[in-house]
């Protein structure tokens, strides 16, 4: 009589969680939400805009590219004001 065995791995995967928000006044007030981000979202982004002292900051899942292009072209003056892209 012959036995065979066999052996299985599974992995487990964890997904990206990010904080998500849309126009919230802090941080604070922004990182109260996560979200499971599914692919291919590979990065958290988080956007700060700036503008004669009101601050806005948007926060979501989004991909490495996207990322990186927005973080190119956001510019902030020498009065604070302007966008930021924050890439996590």
């Amino acid at each position: 009589m012959m036995w065979s065995s066999s052996s299985t791995s599974i992995s487990t995967v964890n997904a990206l969680k990010c904080y998500v928000c849309g126009s919230a006044t802090t941080n604070q007030e922004c990182n109260k939400s996560e979200q499971d981000c599914q692919a291919p979202l590979d990065t958290c982004m988080t956007t700060v805009g700036t503008l004669g002292g009101f601050t806005a900051i948007s926060k979501t899942c989004s991909n490495s590219k996207l990322c990186t292009s927005a973080a190119a072209i956001a510019s902030v003056d020498n009065n604070g004001n302007g966008v930021q892209v924050i890439i996590k």
